[in-house]
């Protein structure tokens, strides 16, 4: 299979794929927004049939869809191909919907992650165009993957926990670091709550008839920052509510906390520990319990991680790119969940850019062309036994 002549075809495919960018760019997509991520499925549904996938789609109550699409089976695992249709952008946010000036891609979602989507399409379609038949494509796609997947309650991680079996590895199409660097480890993370019940009382005819949930809550959160270690898990109270007033004794409190974690054992442990803070009255009027709000496991590193890296930091030298570095990041992203199934994974190998998440978020838009070739070049450099 000559590489050079797919390296060519994603070239020509590149004015196409543009247009397939500002499609769905202008699909605007807010995670909360279910009408405008059942659009972006429908969107792409429509365009991987016409690749020959045959499509999947998982259904919330209060979610948008997870898109799963494949080509047929072969006797080697896949390659699965991830990423996300929502964004984080408030309909309306941006003047201008999209727009391209000296090669800054500019809207919502251009970098995070409509872009990336773009580019496992085009690496899906050159290997396609290519005759490539070795190992199935498959493609999964959350679609409220911005809010931890609190709005599906967690459900929607099912379709990656089912897109990894008999799969060999994963490109998590997330957005990529503008240098080229590559995210082989993740700290999990997401927000927890604490709250606390007392007993109310007038503060000056009965002060010691009350029993503070603030002070008692002041004790715990004391006690639960105490737990942080930063090299393990740690937590941030980030955020308290409670009381009626300055004149009553306060019947309850409630705590946002922050949780992080280096490890799926370290959060284990860490909601351990703080259950037994919340657990721990000494005064019977109180009463306290901690809750996961939503959460995003870490991504860890497996055996195979380190080997995948090493063909895909060739893939980008031979392509006349700086070796890239692996990078542990501080951010979560659904990559957790296909390393937990066992599938060595690749995350932020989508479009070039920065500042996600803000209005000044951009894209390099001819990326789209060596993102994918890089992507192209480490599924072809793949062995069979891998």
């Amino acid at each position: 299979m000559d590489k050079q002549e797919i390296f060519q075809y994603i070239d020509n495919q590149y004015e196409n794929m543009v247009s397939v960018l500002e499609e769905l760019v202008r699909i605007e997509s807010p995670s909360a927004e279910i009408e405008g991520v059942k659009k972006m499925a429908a969107h792409l549904d429509t365009y991987v049939r016409a690749m020959d996938m045959t499509t999947k789609k998982y259904e919330f109550e209060n979610a948008g869809p997870c898109l799963y699409a494949q080509t047929a089976p072969t006797e080697l695992p896949a390659v699965l191909f991830m990423g996300h249709m929502d964004t984080v952008h408030k309909i309306g946010s941006w003047e201008n919907i999209f727009s391209i000036k000296d090669g800054i891609v500019r809207g919502p979602g251009a970098y995070d992650m409509k872009g990336g989507i773009v580019i496992a399409l085009l690496a899906i379609k050159a290997l396609q165009h290519a005759g490539y038949n070795k190992r199935q494509f498959k493609l999964c796609l959350a679609g409220d993957e911005e809010v931890a997947h609190a709005l599906s309650k967690g459900q929607a991680i099912q379709a990656y926990k089912d897109a990894a079996k008999h799969t060999a590895v994963a490109f998590n199409c997330e957005s990529g670091l503008v240098n080229g660097d590559i995210i082989t480890r993740r700290k999990g993370g997401g927000v927890t709550r604490l709250k606390v019940w007392g007993k109310a009382s007038h503060a000056g005819n009965a002060p010691l008839a009350g029993a503070s949930a603030i002070m008692a809550a002041a004790k715990k959160m004391q006690q639960i920052e105490g737990l942080n270690d930063y090299e393990g898990a740690y937590f941030n109270c980030g955020k308290i509510a409670g009381g009626s007033g300055s004149n009553i004794i306060p019947d309850f409190c409630d705590v946002t906390v922050g949780i992080r974690f280096a490890t799926n054992d370290d959060y284990v442990k860490a909601v351990e520990n703080v259950n037994a803070i919340a657990a721990d009255n000494e005064d019977e009027r109180i009463k306290a319990e901690y809750s996961v709000e939503a959460i995003f496991n870490a991504m860890e590193e497996l055996p195979k991680t380190q080997v995948l890296f090493d063909l895909y930091s060739k893939a980008a030298v031979e392509l006349g790119c700086a070796a890239p570095k692996s990078v542990y990041s501080g951010g979560c992203s659904d990559a957790a969940y296909t390393t937990m199934e066992g599938v060595p994974t690749l995350c932020g190998v989508g479009i070039l850019g920065e500042f996600n998440h803000t209005l000044q978020e951009y894209a390099l838009i001819e990326s789209i062309k060596l993102q994918a070739k890089k992507i192209v070049a480490t599924i072809l450099a793949l062995p069979d036994d891998f």
